[in-house]
């Protein structure tokens, strides 16, 4: 729910996600309790898996959100339409010796 949130905030009504009041405000909005929401991301345990999600997405060469990544090959589908990822995602899979 929060992540739907932040990404139309983000996205849709050009809010600025970085700032700690916007999150509060959006997590309000979902129905959150904003200061718990806030708290939650200052806690030590929630800040290093956010670090540690940041490092793989720039060994991964991740830059946008969504990213789909073939774990067989390596290779990133473009986004489009779902035909077209099917499609690229079969290609990725047979081109491996994966059964579609």
């Amino acid at each position: 729910r929060m992540f739907d949130a932040i990404q139309a905030a983000h996205i849709t009504q050009a809010r600025d996600i970085a700032d700690r009041a916007v999150l509060k405000r959006i997590a309000e909005e979902a129905g959150l309790d904003g200061k718990a929401v806030l708290a939650t991301m200052d806690e030590p345990a929630i800040r290093d898996q956010v670090e540690a999600d940041r490092t793989l997405a720039r060994r991964l060469q991740v830059t946008s959100v969504p990213t789909i990544i073939v774990r067989q090959t390596g290779a990133r589908l473009t986004n489009g339409p779902i035909e077209d990822l099917r499609a690229q995602l079969h290609t990725n899979l047979t081109l491996s010796g994966v059964a579609c």
